[in-house]
């Protein structure tokens, strides 16, 4: 995606918080997507739920894998990883899921940039204790 703006890869932080919420506002942010070609890593159904809570309509090109990201592109591109059901997480409570989503997304999108596509790397926010338990998890 080249249209003269810095390409900028995104990773979707806690689902159990404000995070998705967050993040559907921040791809329908005009000010963002002037400033930025965004390629989002995520869940597309944790997105559209993050949509709904902030009243939103998403304007987003998806792809369901990474080596499908367009070169060139007018809208946020969400590369979804299917890697949470949104009704297997509940709003407010840490979760194991929610944290594996959380670094499986960072990692997905800190990869994307020390591959060169990226000029940098941001996130929703991250809950420790979340990411924490699936840290204790893979160390059993």
């Amino acid at each position: 995606m080249k249209l003269g703006k810095p390409l900028v890869a995104f990773a979707m932080g806690d689902p159990a918080g404000i995070s998705s919420e967050i993040a559907a506002r921040l791809l329908h942010s005009a000010k963002i997507r002037a400033a930025a070609n965004i390629v989002a890593f995520g869940d597309v159904r944790v997105l559209e739920a993050g949509a709904k809570v902030a009243g939103l309509a998403l304007d987003v090109d998806f792809v369901s894998n990474i080596d499908k990201v367009p070169d060139r592109s007018t809208r946020p591109v969400l590369v979804d990883l299917a890697s949470l059901d949104p009704n297997d997480i509940k709003i407010g409570q840490v979760s194991q899921r929610g944290g594996a989503f959380a670094i499986e997304n960072f990692r997905t999108a800190l990869r994307y940039a020390a591959e060169g596509k990226a000029a940098a790397v941001f996130f929703t926010p991250f809950n420790k204790k979340a990411m924490s338990a699936r840290s204790r998890q893979l160390r059993r």
